[in-house]
């Protein structure tokens, strides 16, 4: 069986996943860590993958293997970062989760796909600029056309030590 190499990738965050940088941070620094620590990993629900791009020649859903990187990004900066435990699995059934956002208001949603988490992760309070990692990785990240998408930046074992010149990247 053909297995991937880890890779280094973006997860894109929208008003519909959270309506503020600061729910986001809160959703990586306290919720995802404490999950990672109840049962050692970190699960992390995915809508959907529509958006999600390929990479030398395989689907996202089989290129985001045990050991690669996941950079969260919101508007143009990426706010934390968290390594694979677990491949990326289709639920079935999908899950329906709900929860209160900041405002009060009252969210439901229905999850399609799950990632595991290593307990450990880097959250940025203030995040870092999208246009450090575009220079680091020689993607360009703000084109409209990208905005949105999940995207595979590049295999870690290459992509990884220039991005460590401008992020504190967890160790593992």
């Amino acid at each position: 069986m053909d297995t991937m190499k880890p890779v280094v990738c973006i997860f894109p965050h929208g008003q519909k996943d959270f309506a503020s940088t600061e729910e986001l941070v809160e959703f990586l620094k306290w919720t995802l860590p404490s999950e990672c620590l109840k049962g050692r990993q970190g699960k992390y629900h995915l809508r959907s993958l529509r958006r999600a791009r390929r990479f030398a020649g395989k689907s996202f859903i089989h290129v985001v293997t045990v050991g690669s990187l996941v950079l969260f990004k919101k508007l143009d900066r990426i706010w934390g970062t968290a390594t694979v435990q677990k491949a990326i699995e289709k639920l079935e059934p999908p899950e329906i989760l709900k929860w209160i956002g900041e405002d009060g208001s009252e969210y439901e949603g229905t999850f399609h796909y799950a990632v595991y988490f290593y307990p450990q992760m880097v959250v940025y309070d203030r995040g870092v600029l999208v246009g450090a990692v575009e220079k680091a990785t020689d993607v360009d990240l703000t084109s409209g056309f990208l905005k949105a998408s999940y995207l595979v930046l590049g295999y870690r074992d290459e992509i990884e030590p220039r991005l460590r010149e401008i992020m504190d990247l967890p160790k593992v």
